[in-house]
């Protein structure tokens, strides 16, 4: 005897019945992207030294202190660091394209902003 007997035929209507109440509803349901950080922001860097690096040390959006992995900055002296999220006072530690070390410079990122995920330092 099998037990299962019919239980493909529910699921189908069950995903019908889904995808009908969301036709109805105007349209596919998903997650809104997030537009702007609401618990700290991705940082970028501009003005640092023509393909230099820097780190970063500071609050992250757990209120975590941590330390970035290392951020390369292009001819033009800028970088950023993607999918890394930050607020507080953070720390930009900074160096040449030679690896002399050039000097640290701190960062007032905001936990929130309503025009942009990212904060330069």
């Amino acid at each position: 005897m099998n037990v299962r007997k019919g239980t493909g035929m529910a699921r189908m209507a069950i995903r019908l019945g889904v995808v009908a109440a969301i036709a109805a509803g105007g349209g596919v349901v998903s997650a809104n992207p997030a537009v702007a950080g609401g618990n700290g922001q991705q940082v970028y860097l501009d003005g640092g030294p023509s393909n230099g690096f820097a780190t970063l040390i500071g609050p992250n959006q757990h209120d975590s202190t941590t330390v970035s992995p290392t951020i390369w900055l292009d001819g033009n002296g800028y970088g950023q660091l993607n999918n890394w999220w930050w607020k507080g006072n953070v720390e930009v530690h900074i160096w040449n394209s030679n690896g002399t070390y050039t000097g640290t410079r701190n960062c007032a990122v905001p936990v929130s902003q309503w025009w942009s995920n990212w904060t330069k330092c």
